[in-house]
């Protein structure tokens, strides 16, 4: 029997908040192996020298009321359900499989 005040956890190890959204800190060292100081640039938009890879995904705690990226990546999260495609992207982005 489940516990039902157990909270819920994407891939078994990663906390997800309670509007389905999980550190991108978490996944950028569990699923990708980077920190996720050099992730959060493929989707703030403050260093030009790095694309925009999360159009059409969502993220919170990345943009504020102004719409440009914080800067603050401890606090960027991303929805359980853009995980895979934002980790397929960035791997693609790093040449990786």
């Amino acid at each position: 029997m489940e516990d039902i005040n157990q909270p819920e956890k994407y891939l078994g190890k990663y906390e997800i908040d309670s509007k389905g959204f999980v550190k991108l800190g978490d996944i950028a060292h569990g699923l990708l192996g980077r920190q996720a100081q050099y992730v959060s640039r493929l989707i703030d938009g403050l260093d030009p020298d790095y694309p925009n890879i999360g159009q059409s995904l969502r993220f919170k705690d990345v943009f504020g009321e102004d719409g440009k990226g914080t800067g603050d990546y401890h606090d960027y999260k991303i929805h359980k359900d853009s995980v895979e495609e934002f980790v397929k992207r960035a791997k693609e982005y790093y040449g990786e499989k």
